[in-house]
C-alpha cells in the first residue's frame, strides 16, 4: 500500500491494520492529481485523459483516484528503472456501472458455492458425468 509521507496505515484505519512491511511511504506530491495527470499523459502520449474517462466534468470527483494512479505510476517507474511501454492506458470504473450484490444474495444465488458451502456454484468447474 502506498501512503503519503507522514500518514500511517494505523492512523488511516484507526488501528485496524498494522504496517507490517506491506506499506510504503511516498512523497506527498506523488499523490497530487495535477502531477499525476501530467505524468500519465506523457506515458500515454495524450494531451489529456479524456479518452480514458477523465473529463473536466468529473475531474474533481476523480481527484483522489487520479492522485492514487499517479502515485502508483511514480512508484512503478521508480522501482522498475525501465521503459514501461506496456502500460498504455487506464480505466475509470464506477460502482454505478455494476450490480452490487450483498452477501446474502450471493449465497442464495449459489454463484461461488452451493448451499452447503462447497465450491460447486455457477462459476465452479462442472464435472462431466459419463454413463456406460
Amino acid at each position: 500500500m502506498l501512503l503519503p509521507e507522514g500518514l500511517s496505515i494505523e492512523a488511516l484505519t484507526d488501528g485496524l491494520f498494522r504496517a507490517d512491511g506491506f506499506s510504503r511511504e511516498r512523497p506527498v506530491w506523488h499523490f497530487a492529481s495535477e502531477t499525476a495527470s501530467e505524468q500519465l499523459c506523457a506515458q500515454f502520449g495524450t494531451r489529456d485523459l479524456a479518452g480514458f474517462g477523465i473529463h473536466a466534468d468529473n475531474r474533481q470527483a476523480l481527484d483522489a483516484a487520479l492522485g492514487a494512479a499517479g502515485a502508483l505510476w511514480q512508484y512503478v517507474n521508480d522501482t522498475q528503472k525501465t521503459k514501461l511501454g506496456h502500460i498504455d492506458g487506464l480505466a475509470v470504473e464506477q460502482t454505478s456501472d455494476a450490480l452490487l450484490l450483498d452477501v446474502h444474495t450471493r449465497r442464495h444465488l449459489e454463484l461461488f458455492e452451493d448451499s452447503q458451502g462447497r465450491p460447486d456454484g455457477a462459476t465452479a468447474p462442472r464435472r462431466r458425468s459419463t454413463s456406460n
